[in-house]
């Protein structure tokens, strides 16, 4: 009988064990971020690096909704050899990649993130964000000081976008694309909404491929409304604009830029390549080195 109650005991207490261990496993798991539970109503706080580390390598997490609740500030360091975001040389994780795009909502709270680094030539879709998909929402973001490389479709806040809304967001900082579809902002804008963004800094097509742009470089079925580009831009492929490189059924509203543009044929001071709408828009003859624009 004592026997077999000392082996009721320790069945009881083992079971309590794996209980206790699953409680505090999933505790674990739910202070990844720095609060919030990830719904629309309560969305996960970003408030530091490690926050931004996890969001950016566990994609089960894209669905979900976020909210910066403080500036973020990377250093050399982080990108060096066992620095937390050196990730053999490449640099930043951009949040959302092929077969696993990103859905949910992000809003900056126009806090800041500053220096970030992505280093990934032969990658495409490069961004803080790769690929945003299917209702997709980013908001008051604010890059600052970016160094970013990447391959086709690249750009400072999202190298590809389609069904997405975009609302006052900016970067600056050198955007550096080894492919097409390059932009200050967005490298790849599909069916989507971009309101009140701006981007500067510089844009550069290495190897001078098409499509390259201070804000967007290429822009399909897509609204750009209240938006600014003063980015330099640098590419000898052709299709280069001040605001958009190349406008597939765009519609551009009350939005200018004013950088340098210096590109191959087809490059113009506001559009390179038109055939969409623009209304009340226009760009500095003078800073931008165009006398003309498609749009």
């Amino acid at each position: 009988m004592k026997i077999f109650n000392f082996m009721k005991t320790n069945f009881y207490f083992i079971i309590l064990s794996v209980i206790t261990s699953l409680f505090f496993a999933d505790c674990i798991v739910a202070q990844s971020y720095s609060g919030g539970d990830g719904t629309a109503g309560d969305p996960y706080q970003i408030a530091n690096k490690a926050d931004l580390k996890y969001l950016s390598e566990n994609s089960g997490e894209w669905t979900k909704h976020f909210k910066q609740t403080a500036n973020i500030v990377f250093v050399s360091a982080d990108f060096q050899t066992g620095g937390d975001f050196h990730n053999g040389g490449l640099g930043f994780n951009p949040i959302g990649r092929d077969f696993d795009y990103f859905v949910g909502s992000y809003d900056g709270q126009s806090f800041i993130i500053d220096s970030l680094k992505i280093i990934r030539n032969s990658y495409e879709n490069v961004g803080f964000f790769g690929i945003l998909y299917s209702g997709a929402s980013l908001s008051h973001i604010r890059l600052e000081n970016v160094e970013i490389l990447g391959g086709r479709s690249c750009g400072g806040l999202a190298g590809y976008i389609d069904g997405t809304t975009i609302t006052k967001c900016s970067v600056s900082g050198s955007i550096n694309g080894s492919g097409g579809f390059v932009g200050g902002l967005i490298g790849d804008a599909y069916s989507s909404t971009i309101s009140e963004c701006f981007s500067s800094g510089s844009i550069t097509s290495l190897y001078g491929f098409n499509q390259i742009g201070g804000l967007i470089g290429y822009a399909q079925s897509s609204t750009i409304n209240n938006c600014y580009s003063s980015g330099n831009i640098s590419s000898s492929g052709s299709d280069c604009g001040g605001l958009i490189g190349y406008s597939n059924g765009a519609t551009v509203l009350n939005s200018y830029s004013y950088g340098a543009v210096a590109g191959g044929s087809n490059s113009g001071g506001l559009i390179g390549y038109n055939s969409g709408g623009t209304t009340n828009c226009f760009w500095d003859t003078e800073t931008s080195g165009q006398l003309s624009s498609a749009g």
